[in-house]
């Protein structure tokens, strides 16, 4: 599910994913069983006026609460996670 505000040149979202248990391999094989796993992540932005360009501060923290699980079986993805990203549009 996601969440989502905005107010003013702010920009705030709330991601929530749950993904069941699933199989690695073909078959109801109980032993390629993957765990199930919540993951939330949190976005805030905020728009920076700069004439003639469109531009954009984002800060991203994904996993916030450190989960560990594997999309793949024996390739465990990573924890918590933070990015900074700075977005200009002419």
């Amino acid at each position: 599910g996601r969440l989502h505000a905005t107010t003013g040149g702010h920009r705030f979202t709330a991601e929530w994913t749950y993904t069941s248990f699933r199989y690695s391999r073909p078959g109801d094989d109980p032993y390629s069983v993957l765990a199930p796993y919540h993951l939330v992540n949190l976005i805030a932005a905020v728009a920076i006026p700069s004439a003639p360009f469109s531009s954009e501060l984002i800060l991203r923290l994904d996993n916030i609460l450190d989960t560990e699980y594997a999309v793949i079986r024996g390739f465990p993805m990573p924890g918590r996670m933070m990015r900074l990203t700075l977005r200009v549009a002419s």
